[in-house]
């Protein structure tokens, strides 16, 4: 869920998507290398990330499973210094004209980073 050294109450992740593990990855975590998730990903193989540790731990599979299935809106945790991920989404945005200048402009109105 976390980087054991910085959260003590960390815990193995038993099942992420292909997406949530491409996520972590690209912000900070770094059990796999965002890239070798690509291949795999487009040919359906399953990952299974063991801990070199704890081998007898179950470790965490990722595979192509819908995201949120077992009732955790949050599946773990990872950070870059100075860094921050907005994600905006809704059924409200669907055909919505402007929807996208109106979100970067104010972002760059802000002197926010895209």
């Amino acid at each position: 869920t976390a980087d054991p050294k910085i959260i003590k109450s960390a815990y193995v992740i038993e099942e992420l998507s292909f997406t949530e593990a491409i996520e972590l990855c690209n912000f900070g975590a770094k059990v796999i290398y965002p890239p070798t998730i690509f291949p795999v990903y487009h040919k359906n193989i399953s990952i299974h990330v063991k801990n070199t540790f704890n081998p007898a731990s179950e470790g965490t599979l990722i595979r192509d499973i819908q995201t949120g299935g077992n009732g955790k809106i949050i599946k773990g945790i990872s950070s870059i210094d100075d860094t921050a991920l907005i994600t905006i989404q809704g059924l409200g945005m669907v055909g919505v004209i402007g929807v996208n200048k109106r979100i970067f402009s104010s972002l760059a109105d802000n002197g926010i980073s895209v």
